[in-house]
């Protein structure tokens, strides 16, 4: 099964410069198509990546905050508990 680049992938090019042109920067335009090609896709694939890490790293911060606001508000329920019970004997 051969690799085919004809449609870009949508979120390839999302706010920098296109793959081909990021290539062209870095001196590899004398490499033949079918390489520029698969490094094409393989950034394509890294700007995805990076994309998707962000998201996962911002729902990890959201998730480690929900914690310690549970943590907190179980400490905060527990000295409240300790302190009926020490003025209700």
């Amino acid at each position: 099964m051969g690799v085919s680049a004809a449609v870009p992938h949508p979120g390839a090019n999302a706010g920098g410069p296109q793959p081909s042109q990021q290539l062209r920067q870095h001196g590899l335009s004398a490499l033949p198509r079918r390489c520029i090609r698969v490094v094409t896709m393989l950034l394509a694939v890294m700007i995805d990546s990076t994309a998707f890490q962000l998201e996962l790293d911002t729902r990890h911060d959201k998730y480690e905050r929900l914690v310690k606001l549970s943590r907190d508000i179980t400490i905060e329920s527990k000295r409240t508990i300790f302190l009926l019970h020490r003025f209700t004997r």
